[in-house]
Formats: C-alpha cells, structure tokens, sequence
C-alpha cells in the first residue's frame, strides 16, 4: 500500500513538472513571435 502511494506521487511531481516545462516553451515561444507580430501590426498602420 505505501509503495502505491509513493509511486502516485511520484507520477503526479513528474506530471506537474512536464506541465511546467510545456507551459514555459509555449510561453517562450509566444514571446520569441511578439515582437514580429508587434513589427507586421507597425508596418501595416503606415
């Protein structure tokens, strides 16, 4: 029963962790394109 219980926690850190990391590459991603979409919305009001 214990070893079931740590192994749930166990999978659920790793699961949080793999989130956080996805979350972080899509953000970074997200800002990486900003600035050029920042630049196309510049060039499109003159």
């Amino acid at each position: 029963m214990q070893g079931l219980v740590v192994l749930i926690g166990g999978i659920s850190r790793l699961i949080i962790v793999i989130g956080l990391v996805y979350l972080f590459f899509k953000l970074g991603k997200f800002l990486d394109a900003l600035p050029h979409v920042l630049e196309r919305k510049k060039v499109e009001e003159k």
